[in-house]
């Protein structure tokens, strides 16, 4: 349900951002962005390859949006 992915899209989100060293969505939303233009993108480090799939290379992370639930 919409709660239950919510929620864990926000432990995934404090997760990435303590992992990156940031306090906040605005701060982790910098950090990416100055990366990406500094061409040197930030690997996803929560990625698990999954060799099943073939999905063996962590995506670059994109900046944030923010999730508003009403």
């Amino acid at each position: 349900n919409a709660l239950r992915w919510c929620v864990a899209e926000m432990e995934r989100r404090y997760r990435l951002m303590a992992t990156i060293g940031v306090r906040n969505l605005s701060g982790f939303n910098r950090k990416i962005r100055e990366a990406i233009s500094k061409g040197r993108p930030i690997a996803d480090p929560l990625f698990k390859p999954n060799e099943e799939t073939g999905n063996v290379v962590a995506p670059d992370l994109e900046p944030f949006p923010y999730v508003v639930v009403v």
